[in-house]
């Protein structure tokens, strides 16, 4: 669905991680694996829209890191994904890309102030600090 991504006119799309090699690549830049520190600065500083597709992820780690710099999603209808997201995301039908991109564009500065507005929930002090409190009221401290 990457590859379906970049056919759709006005779309750069751009792939970070191991690209499955049985799929062409055609239209996509390939970054390959970056670190979290740099992966973070990409969402931050280049990226518009984060695009996960996934219909299997109830619980998507990686639609969390993108919110969590503020990064609007395109996602796919697996479980808890459009909760997640809420208002950040727009989710796709039925693997149509070109649908998805077009209600992004419709509604993208609506899902960037949301992503930008969840971002400080998702980030790794929230979560710090959710854990720390759990473990506080399970251990009594």
């Amino acid at each position: 669905l990457i590859a379906k991504l970049a056919k759709v006119p006005g779309i750069e799309s751009t792939h970070i991680g191991a690209w499955p090699g049985a799929v062409a690549s055609d239209g996509v830049r390939l970054l390959g694996t970056l670190t979290h520190d740099a992966m973070a600065a990409f969402y931050r500083t280049r990226a518009h829209v984060f695009f996960h597709p996934s219909d299997r992820e109830n619980c998507p780690n990686a639609v969390l890191e993108a919110i969590s710099t503020g990064l609007p999603v395109i996602a796919g209808r697996a479980g808890g994904t459009r909760d997640i997201a809420g208002g950040a995301a727009v989710t796709m039908d039925d693997d149509d890309v070109s649908a998805a991109a077009a209600r992004m564009r419709d509604g993208y500065w609506r899902c960037l102030d949301e992503a930008r507005a969840a971002a400080p929930r998702y980030s790794i002090d929230a979560a710090a600090r959710e854990y720390a409190g759990i473990f506080e009221r399970v251990l009594g401290g």
